[in-house]
C-alpha cells in the first residue's frame, strides 16, 4: 500500500513502487521505456535513474514477486513473471481447477472444447499463477493438443461437412505425405482428436476415409474451388461413395430421459426396436442393474466409418453403442456374467453409479 505521511502526502518510495508493478501488470518494458512512462505520469516528480529501478525490482522480489531482469535472452525488458498481489488458490483450490478443466476437455462437442482449451491459455497468460501452476496447466493442455494445433482445429471446426477442402501435408510413419482431403468431421478419442476425410487418389482414382491425427498435421490450407478442378465432379463422387457404404445395424443404449440427437451423420436410419430385437438382447436388465438406472435402447443403421464417431458422441450423452452381431451378443453376455456379483451388489446400493 502507499503510505501517507503526517503531512497528508503519499510517500514518494511508495508510490513510485506501486506505479513500477502497475506498469510491469500491462507489458514487458526496456528501462528507458520504464523511465518514459515514470517521466509522463503527472503523480511522478522527478525521472528515475537505472540505479532506482534496479533497487524497486529489488524491493518487488522481496515482497515475492517474480521478475526477469533486463539482458540479451529477453530483449533488454524487464518482465513480471509473478505477483502475490492477485488472485490466490489453494492447493485444493487449484487441484480442483484443473480437473474440472480436464473433465470439460473430454467433451466430443467440439465448439465447446475449443472454448474450454482457448480459456485455460487466457489463464495460462495471468500473473496470478506461480510458475508450478503455470507448468501444470500447460501440462493438462499438452495431454490433449499442442497450442499450434488449435488453429488447424478451429480451421475444421468452421468448414461445412463434405464442403470444404484441405491440402494436408501429414506425417507417416515413414515419410510425410501430400494429400487433398474432402473434410467430413472432427473426432475426441482419449484425449487425441482426428479428422475423418476423404481422398481421391490422383493415378488410380480409388476413394479413401482417412482418420488423421491432427498432431500429425504439418500444415493445413484450405482449397478455393477455383484452385480445384472438377470440384463439384469430385464431391459428388466422394458423396455417391458414402452412400454405397454397408451400414451396420446397432442398438444405442441410453439412460433414461436422454433424447439423443443424431449427431453431424448422413445417411444413418433410426428404426424402432422391435419386440424381438430386445428379446435378442436379454442383458439389457442386467445393464439396467449395473448402472442404477432405467434405460432404453433404439436401432440405429450407421455407416462404418462414423462407427467410431457415433461412439465417442455417445459418451457424451452417457450412453453405449452395441453391433447386433450374435458374436458380440455373446461375447457381452459373457462379460456380464462374470461381473454378475458385483451387479447385484450395484443395483441395491442407493449409491449407484450413474451413466
Amino acid at each position: 500500500m502507499v503510505r501517507q505521511t503526517l503531512k497528508n502526502t503519499y510517500h514518494t518510495s511508495s508510490l513510485y513502487l506501486l506505479k513500477f508493478l502497475a506498469f510491469l501488470e500491462v507489458n514487458a518494458l526496456k528501462r528507458a521505456e520504464l523511465q518514459a512512462l515514470f517521466e509522463q505520469d503527472t503523480d511522478c516528480l522527478s525521472p528515475l535513474s537505472t540505479d532506482t529501478l534496479r533497487l524497486y525490482a529489488n524491493a518487488l522480489e522481496e515482497m515475492g514477486c517474480l521478475l526477469q531482469r533486463p539482458d540479451k535472452s529477453n530483449d533488454f525488458q524487464y518482465k513480471l513473471e509473478y505477483s502475490p498481489f492477485w488472485i490466490q488458490f489453494s492447493i485444493e483450490e487449484w487441484h480442483l481447477l484443473l480437473h474440472s478443466l480436464d473433465s470439460k476437455l473430454q467433451t466430443s462437442h467440439i465448439p465447446s472444447f475449443v472454448r474450454v482449451y482457448e480459456m485455460a491459455e487466457h489463464l495460462l497468460s495471468q500473473k496470478f499463477l506461480t510458475p508450478q501452476a503455470k507448468q501444470e496447466l500447460q501440462n493438462l493442455l499438452n495431454r490433449y493438443i499442442q497450442p499450434y494445433q488449435l488453429k488447424n482445429l478451429k480451421l475444421l471446426e468452421r468448414s461445412t461437412e463434405l464442403n470444404a477442402w484441405f491440402l494436408v501435408q501429414y506425417q507417416g510413419k515413414e515419410s510425410v505425405y501430400e494429400w487433398q482431403v474432402l473434410h467430413d468431421t472432427i473426432i475426441l478419442d482419449n484425449r487425441r482428436l482426428y479428422s475423418l476425410c476423404y481422398h481421391i487418389h490422383p493415378v488410380t482414382k480409388e476413394i479413401s476415409p482417412l482418420m488423421l491425427r491432427l498432431d500429425r498435421c504439418r500444415n493445413l490450407f484450405p482449397i478455393s474451388q477455383g484452385k480445384l478442378g472438377n470440384y463439384e465432379v469430385t464431391r459428388r463422387r466422394i458423396l455417391h461413395y458414402i452412400d454405397q457404404e454397408p451400414e451396420l445395424c446397432c442398438a444405442i443404449v441410453l439412460p433414461k430421459g436422454i433424447n439423443f440427437v443424431s449427431p453431424r451423420l448422413r445417411g444413418e436410419r433410426i428404426l424402432s426396436l422391435t419386440q424381438e430385437t430386445s428379446d435378442s438382447l436379454p442383458f439389457l436388465e442386467d445393464i439396467q442393474a449395473f448402472y442404477g438406472v432405467e434405460t432404453y435402447a433404439i436401432q440405429y443403421m450407421v455407416k462404418t466409418t462414423h462407427l467410431f464417431y457415433l461412439m465417442q458422441c455417445l459418451k457424451a450423452s452417457g450412453g453405449f453403442l452395441i453391433p447386433l452381431s450374435v458374436a458380440f451378443t455373446e461375447a457381452f453376455a459373457s462379460n456380464l456374467e462374470k461381473v454378475k456379483p458385483q451387479t447385484l451388489q450395484v443395483k441395491h446400493d442407493e449409491r449407484a453409479i450413474k451413466l
